[in-house]
């Protein structure tokens, strides 16, 4: 049986194809609110903001592979959240598996795909003018003080 870190490691048609299926599938509803966002931005600014985010998430990704090599100062965990959380996730997680860093981590794989989770629901939701959100906003609201 294959641990998880040497599973990471393959880099076969399979590996990227499974790997391109994820992010085409995690990307719909965001696809669906950045085409919703295009009629209050012009879309060249959404274009360039997104690609801003993903060149510098990479970046981060790839300067933090390289220090970890040396031993050097490391970006700070939450610093990669941080550009993952912007909009650069996607990027964020091909860079990941391009540069085989923090693949095996847990902890921080759960706090990135918490990331891709919230930024669908935020999508979808957005893609739904905030309708389950008012009903959250509104439902703590009439919580007891």
């Amino acid at each position: 049986m294959m641990t998880r870190c040497e599973s990471t490691r393959r880099r076969g048609f399979a590996y990227w194809t499974e790997s391109f299926v994820t992010v085409l599938f995690a990307n719909i509803l965001p696809a669906c609110a950045i085409y919703k966002a295009s009629t209050f931005f012009a879309p060249e600014h959404i274009g360039i903001y997104l690609t801003l985010v993903s060149l510098v998430t990479v970046y981060a990704y790839r300067s933090d592979k390289q220090t970890a090599k040396q031993n050097g100062w490391r970006t700070p965990e939450r610093t990669l959240h941080l550009f993952e959380l912007a909009g650069g996730w996607i990027a964020a997680f091909f860079a990941q598996r391009l540069l085989n860093h923090k693949i095996a981590k847990k902890e921080y794989q759960d706090t990135f795909w918490s990331i891709a989770v919230i930024q669908n629901y935020a999508s979808f939701d957005f893609i739904h003018d905030w309708h389950y959100t008012k009903i959250i906003a509104d439902f703590i609201a009439s919580l007891p003080k």
